[in-house]
């Protein structure tokens, strides 16, 4: 057997989208490219993080809540189901157990 070939996620997903027939032009955008399409993208988590501030810091924190204050999006529920709760029943997504199992609730 000869051994897979390796290479970069981002090589590893182009390469899959080609040969699964896909042409869209953003699977052969550069990672630089990917990088500053998604800091142009004007989400509140990106603003004020900028390419040349990645390659200065290499690591910037996110704008999801203020500096030593943590980051509870679900910590009151608003999940927004019916509930109001994270539901994760197999039901809910059209699965259903194999015969013989059942589901706990």
């Amino acid at each position: 057997m000869r051994p897979a070939r390796r290479g970069p996620n981002v090589w590893i997903f182009r390469e899959l989208a080609h040969r699964m027939g896909f042409t869209d032009a953003c699977f052969d955008e550069t990672e630089d490219d990917m990088i500053r399409g998604l800091l142009a993208s004007g989400h509140p988590f990106l603003e004020g993080i900028t390419f040349e501030r990645l390659e200065r810091e290499h690591s910037v924190r996110l704008n999801i809540s203020r500096e030593g204050e943590a980051f509870l999006p679900f910590a009151e529920g608003g999940f927004g189901t019916a509930s109001g709760k994270c539901e994760l029943g197999a039901e809910k997504l059209g699965l259903y157990p194999a015969r013989g199992i059942a589901l706990r609730r």
